[in-house]
């Protein structure tokens, strides 16, 4: 994916930058765990859908 990113004018500092600003954060109920990223901008979702990586972060369950 990271090969593309001169394609796609994107340059690696930008695309470290902006993945910098997110963070991880695990909410557990009983034995579910719940996973959330925040801190995402909506330069950093641009950067992403642009270097096809679009579908990096999300809501996703963890289950013991």
């Amino acid at each position: 994916m990271l090969t593309d990113l001169k394609e796609n004018k994107v340059s690696l500092e930008m695309l470290l930058k902006q993945l910098s600003r997110v963070s991880q954060v695990d909410f557990q109920m009983d034995q579910d765990v719940q996973v959330w990223y925040v801190g995402m901008q909506k330069k950093t979702e641009k950067v992403m859908e642009q270097t096809g990586m679009k579908e990096l972060f999300g809501e996703r369950g963890k289950y013991d």
